[in-house]
């Protein structure tokens, strides 16, 4: 009797392991196991030695069989060098982005003036400063240890069959941001605090200080308080967002392959990155700020308590923001150069007592009282006669110009970031590109 055609002529013959092999042909049933018996009394070491390796290759394999990231080593060492690589791009754009538009000690002719000589500045306290590109790094490599593993375990979990989905990628990410965003608070303190009077000494000393000094009376973390939480997922989700946009679009509608078209598809990539970064940057700007102010939460603040809780490298704004988009409110409207009426009282963002409060680098009265606003540090003489906009022009279509162009000023200061922020992204693009090579170049 033939079972599962085991009888018949055309069944292949079953191999067993080192070479032993059994023809079951026309023999019947009782044949076979006879046959059977006879082969498994025959060779019993064979059969042992196989199953022995067997078990200890499951048990090698047995830890890291649930690990879905990339390889540990590879991702440690890319993490490290890209940090390496973007730490002074990180730097120049945190204070870009920090520092208030009326920093500026001398009559800014130009707008890189604006930025009180950020390179000079930067190249002049480095040595000094705690390098924050270890910070940089512990983000980055367990975001990428931590993301995949997430996402596995969302698809999992709500039976997604793809390898990746735009819903569980997008949860994953901003659930690992989320977690991870002390690491960024960490990050953008020991890059603004003050040269020569340091609060923190590295990222774990700054964690313990924050958490010490600026916790409410419920006892639970400020590292992890809705001012600094909220923005984070914001940005993380619309950066998610628009990067599977892109990549949905170059892809599918556009039909553009890295190793079909390699130069369409890098050309339409960064063209599409830049259109991401354009939409995000008034956000990181807002969150880096927020970022700077006291967490402690507003019952248990005292009076008079400095909104940020520790020196600066450069002039921060003293007046507390109350959410990303009061931040974006406010750069809009109090951070442009004044193109109208220096005696226009709706003009004046600030009074002379909040510059005060604001001026660590000691401006004379002499020349605030030549000025009359503290805004009109920010442009020359020069420069307001080039514009039309004199002092004391105060006819009702000088005054529309100068709206126009005061607002436009007040939106090119929300993206004083952007150029460096792209920068980095590209970098980070080029670095993904030779983890996605052929040969890995991470790999040891």
């Amino acid at each position: 009797m033939n079972f599962f055609n085991l009888g018949s002529q055309e069944a292949p013959p079953l191999q067993a392991k080192d070479g032993v092999s059994v023809v079951l042909s026309k023999a019947g049933t009782s044949g076979a196991s006879s046959a059977v018996s006879s082969l498994a009394a025959k060779t019993p070491a064979t059969y042992e030695s196989s199953n022995a390796n067997a078990n200890n290759s499951a048990a090698s394999n047995f830890d890291f069989s649930w690990y879905a990231g990339p390889d540990p080593i590879a991702l440690l060492l890319e993490s490290y060098t890209l940090s390496l690589v973007t730490a002074p791009l990180v730097v120049v754009e945190t204070l870009q982005e920090t520092q208030i538009h009326a920093a500026s000690s001398t009559g800014a002719d130009s707008e890189l003036d604006a930025y009180e000589s950020l390179g000079s500045t930067l190249l002049r306290t480095r040595p000094q400063r705690p390098r924050s590109h270890f910070t940089t790094f512990l983000h980055s490599a367990l975001f990428q240890a931590t993301t995949p593993v997430l996402e596995e375990a969302l698809n999992d979990a709500f039976d997604v069959f793809d390898d990746t989905h735009p819903a569980t990628a997008l949860a994953a990410n901003v659930v690992v941001a989320a977690i991870l965003s002390p690491l960024e608070l960490i990050r953008t303190r020991l890059i603004v605090q003050a040269a020569n009077n340091k609060r923190y000494f590295g990222p774990f000393h700054a964690g313990a200080a924050i958490h010490s000094t600026e916790s409410g009376p419920n006892g639970f973390s400020p590292l992890y308080y809705s001012s600094t939480i909220y923005p984070t997922i914001l940005c993380k989700a619309l950066s998610s967002i628009l990067s599977s946009l892109s990549k949905s679009i170059i892809t599918h509608d556009l039909g553009l392959h890295p190793e079909y078209n390699p130069i369409l598809y890098t050309s339409a990539v960064l063209v599409f990155m830049a259109a991401e970064v354009f939409v995000v940057t008034p956000f990181e700007l807002a969150r880096k700020r927020l970022q700077l102010q006291s967490l402690r939460p507003v019952g248990s603040r005292k009076a008079g308590e400095a909104t940020v809780p520790f020196p600066t490298l450069v002039q921060v704004s003293v007046k507390r923001y109350d959410g990303v988009f009061d931040v974006i409110r406010r750069v809009i409207t109090e951070e442009a150069a004044p193109y109208s009426s220096s005696n226009s009282a709706s003009n004046k963002s600030l009074n002379v007592d909040e510059f005060d409060a604001a001026d660590p680098y000691g401006f004379s009265s002499s020349k605030k009282a030549s000025t009359g606003d503290w805004q009109d540090l920010y442009t020359s003489p020069t420069r307001n006669a080039r514009s039309g906009n004199g002092y004391g022009n105060n006819n009702s279509e000088s005054n529309k110009k100068g709206w126009f162009a005061k607002s436009w000023g007040g939106l090119r200061s929300l993206y004083r970031g952007y150029w460096t922020r792209y920068s980095i992204r590209v970098t980070e693009f080029a670095f993904e590109g030779l983890r996605d090579a052929g040969d890995n170049a991470w790999d040891i």
